[in-house]
């Protein structure tokens, strides 16, 4: 919360281009084993961040979504240890 306060509250605009420009700079290409996938997109695509990027990426996260732009469907890869996780959709 406290980037999204931080937003706000300073009036800060970023473009989904700046996401895009991110991103590009981490993109895992198809039959590559030279870095850990990190994060995959719902409509394809695959990403190695880097732990030290992840502020930065979580923060164009956030802007992007308060500012009403498209998300990108990422899904952050879990580590070899992690919670245990269900999720139930009920109609």
């Amino acid at each position: 919360m406290y980037f999204v306060n931080l937003i706000k509250e300073k009036n800060i605009k970023i473009s989904l281009f700046d996401m895009d420009e991110f991103l590009a700079k981490y993109i895992v290409k198809k039959d590559s084993d030279s870095k850990p996938i990190t994060h995959t997109a719902m409509d394809g695509g695959k990403w190695h961040i880097p732990e030290k990027k992840l502020q930065k990426f979580y923060k164009l996260t956030n802007e992007c979504i308060i500012n009403g732009q498209k998300n990108k469907l990422l899904v952050e890869k879990m580590k070899d240890t992690f919670p245990f996780v269900i999720d139930i959709d009920l109609k």
